[in-house]
């Protein structure tokens, strides 16, 4: 087994591993998911003169699964995104309650 092959198999491996534990994999999982196929990916692509057909037509299907990963790497930086929303939000209603204030000035609470 050529060490092509063998970062294919590995490739192979790890995707359908990924694919089959989509709905239950964390962040985590995913973001350490992408590492190792970017490894993956650069140690196949050092040695993309010795790509044959065979090795072509399996590296297309795979990247059939791509879709899959995305979305769920979607869901997740929009969390993300929404939980940091929040947070701001959380901060800046925060700060405007705990300012500090001249003594003879007023604070108009105003509900929009």
């Amino acid at each position: 087994m050529s060490t092509l092959e063998k970062y294919i198999n590995e490739l192979e491996l790890l995707t359908a591993e990924i694919v089959r534990s989509i709905d239950q994999i964390g962040y985590e999982q995913l973001a350490a998911f992408s590492e190792q196929r970017e490894q993956l990916v650069f140690s196949i692509e050092s040695q993309k003169g010795l790509l044959t057909t065979e090795y072509k037509l399996r590296l297309r299907k795979l990247s059939e699964f791509d879709k899959i990963i995305l979305s769920k790497m979607e869901y997740y930086r929009q969390n993300a995104s929404d939980w940091l929303e929040k947070q701001g939000a959380i901060k800046v209603q925060k700060n405007a309650y705990t300012s500090q204030y001249a003594a003879n000035s007023l604070f108009f609470d105003q509900k929009n």
